[in-house]
């Protein structure tokens, strides 16, 4: 059935602006207001084009490594929405260059019904490139008896996706996950970050300059079983206090630090041994959105 709506859609060719009759609903964006915007942080890139009457199309990677494609719309899609036929068409005017069937893909439930990932995305992207509309054609959510047909414009894209791509290039390599739990690991009486540690410092300052939704910052010190108790714990708080006075100084709000130094007694790892000893000479730094 999908198929068959695909075809005569075919044979429609493109307009330039949203209309609908009975049984047949499109959406685009007027070819003069047709745009591509791209913005992006050393974090997270997009690039965005408004459809006219029905959402906005994304392309968008993290630094994560992932390309994504995703259409947002405003009425959200059921969970009985099917599925969707993928169209790669050219313009009315693009006389030289046939359509193309890219196949069926799943309606996602939600505000994103549809979402493609790295190979997928990268198709559609090809296909802008190339001067052609990717064109989603289903069966509407809302009223089954009736077909849309939604028009992403490849007018603009060219001029703008270089843009995105740099801003990819620009990514930090390392993403939240990587950054979220960072352990120093001390000398017996050590205090001080050594240079290396201070390079780990140095990456957590980097990743906290981009990210705003870090809410906290927990420094936590730990320590050894050898020699007294008292002196154990007020090295501790001398390697808290430490990470806690270089993080500040390389800019971090003083006010999302919470520090907090253990006793040997709450030690992470078995003080009996050398290896569990060697462990728990350690500042633990753990950011939390």
């Amino acid at each position: 059935m999908m198929r068959f709506f695909s075809m005569i859609l075919l044979g429609f060719g493109l307009l330039s602006v949203s209309s609908s009759w009975a049984g047949l609903r499109l959406y685009s964006t007027p070819l003069s207001e047709a745009d591509w915007q791209s913005q992006g942080t050393a974090l997270i890139c997009r690039l965005t084009h408004e459809i006219a009457g029905y959402g906005v199309a994304e392309f968008r990677q993290q630094n994560d490594g992932q390309l994504v494609f995703q259409v947002r719309v405003e009425q959200p899609a059921t969970a009985t929405a099917g599925e969707a036929r993928l169209l790669s068409l050219p313009a009315s005017w693009q006389h030289y260059d046939e359509g193309r069937d890219l196949g069926d893909l799943p309606v996602v439930p939600g505000e994103t019904p549809f979402y493609l990932r790295e190979s997928g995305a990268r198709r559609v992207m090809a296909e802008l490139e190339a001067g052609l509309f990717p064109t989603f054609v289903y069966q509407d959510w809302v009223e089954p008896q009736d077909v849309v047909r939604v028009r992403i414009s490849a007018l603009g894209f060219v001029a703008v996706v270089g843009e995105f791509r740099a801003c990819v290039e620009g990514l930090l390599p390392y993403a939240f996950k990587d950054v979220r739990q960072t352990v120093l690991l001390y000398q017996t009486n050590q205090t001080r970050p050594s240079r290396q540690q201070r390079d780990q410092l140095d990456r957590v300052v980097h990743y906290l300059r981009q990210d705003e939704e870090v809410e906290q910052i927990r420094i936590e010190g730990y320590t050894d079983s050898l020699g007294l108790s008292r002196v154990n714990l007020v090295v501790a708080n001398q390697r808290v206090d430490a990470v806690r006075a270089y993080l500040v100084e390389q800019g971090v709000d003083a006010g999302l630090i919470k520090t907090r130094a253990y006793e040997e007694t709450e030690a992470r790892f078995d003080n009996r041994t050398e290896e569990g000893r060697r462990k728990n000479r350690r500042v633990e730094i753990i950011l939390s959105r």
